[in-house]
């Protein structure tokens, strides 16, 4: 058996249990443990929002950059279609002045009547003979006509063609040499979902080139100015081609105004299926007009297992990695991967005849939607849930 306590034993056991010194140490211990679970808990999650931020950064960049580059194609197309339409104007201006000569011979033919009168017939006769320049002037303005409209529809196709896939090269570019990090896995930098089709154009069966060069009530900008300048150069292609009789052709030159949309008439046929109009059937605002872009980079801090703020949340949450690890997974995908969207449009809401022959072709951010040819069927709830996760 053992000895028994003294007094003074017990009583300094006691006065240890009511000791209160070294007490905050230990509070102390557990605030720091917690304010430094905290700090890398908003470390972890900041770190990763502000990746998230740069990668859709990187995506609104993108999206916009390739429509404002699709934009610019269909501008370039639009003057494609000026410039066949403003040679055009040289073949119009052709036959009316051929009109011309030949009204100026119908004038000086009525001043022809032997033996009484002989004052207009050596003129009648002379202006007849200027028909056949008159038509080789015709024949060389067609020839010109034809090589322009062959070289506009090459650089049209062409533009249609490899203008979309010249816009997510650029993209491409751009994202890895201005948002790496994060976006800088070169393999799978860039993608574009629906969007390297061809330009939404065809060939214009009916083009409106007598609204643009020879209507002086068509609504196109300087519609009336260029029609004053083909009847001014018809005149002057008249009178330089009549072998005489000029005075005759300043006489015809009054009806220079019928014959100009007469001959405009007559020369149409030339340019069908030249020029360029939107796809039948395409609106603005479709799909057809829209760029979408995704962007998929991976984060300087890690990603899967060897990711260092799985680690801080995981401390954050004192050693639940359970949950760390499945709020971690819900963060992940979004800090890897953006989507962002973008389309191109017409500067107006004038009449769809108009939409290629002013340069009004622009550029602005959408908010995403998938394509709806990739949203049919089972897609569709992927593309619901992929719409709901893209906020902005």
């Amino acid at each position: 058996m053992g000895e028994p306590r003294t007094t003074t034993e017990t009583c300094s056991l006691r006065e240890l249990g009511r000791n209160q010194n070294g007490a905050m140490l230990i509070m102390g211990i557990f605030m720091a443990t917690f304010v430094v679970a905290m700090l890398y808990y908003v470390a972890g999650i900041g770190e990763t929002i502000v990746y998230r931020e740069r990668m859709q950064d990187a995506a609104d960049s993108g999206a916009m950059a390739g429509a404002v580059f699709l934009a610019r194609g269909m501008n370039l197309i639009v003057m494609m279609n000026v410039t066949l339409a403003s040679v055009f104007a040289v073949l119009v201006s052709a036959w009316t002045a051929f009109f011309l000569i030949l009204s100026a011979a119908g004038i000086a033919a009525s001043e022809c009547n032997p033996p009484y009168r002989w004052t207009g017939c050596i003129p009648a006769i002379c202006l007849l003979i200027s028909l056949a320049p008159a038509c080789g002037k015709i024949k060389d303005a067609e020839g010109i006509v034809s090589d322009v409209s062959s070289a506009t529809q090459r650089v049209s196709n062409n533009a249609a063609r490899l203008v979309p896939l010249a816009a997510a090269a650029t993209v491409l570019e751009g994202t890895l040499n201005d948002f790496s990090p994060p976006a800088n896995n070169p393999l799978a930098g860039i993608g574009v979902l629906g969007s390297l089709d061809n330009l939404p154009v065809e060939n214009d069966p009916s083009p409106p080139v007598c609204d643009f060069t020879s209507y002086p009530w068509g609504d196109y900008n300087g519609s009336a100015l260029s029609y004053g300048l083909n009847v001014y150069h018809a005149i002057k292609l008249a009178r330089d081609t009549a072998i005489c009789g000029s005075s005759y052709v300043n006489k015809a030159a009054v009806s220079a105004l019928g014959w100009e949309l007469l001959s405009c008439l007559i020369a149409k046929s030339k340019v069908k299926n030249k020029p360029k109009r939107v796809t039948n059937g395409a609106e603005l605002g479709g799909d057809a007009f829209q760029f979408r872009a995704l962007i998929n980079g991976t984060p300087p801090y890690g990603a899967g297992d060897e990711n260092a703020n799985d680690r801080r949340v995981g401390i954050g949450t004192w050693g639940h990695s359970d949950d760390a690890g499945r709020f971690w997974s819900a963060l992940s995908p979004l800090t890897r991967i953006s989507f962002a969207q973008s389309e191109f449009y017409w500067d107006n809401e004038a009449d769809r005849a108009r939409w290629m022959w002013e340069f009004k072709w622009r550029a602005r951010l959408r908010r995403f939607r998938p394509s709806d040819r990739f949203c049919s069927g089972a897609g569709s709830r992927i593309c619901g849930a992929v719409s709901t996760a893209v906020v902005h």
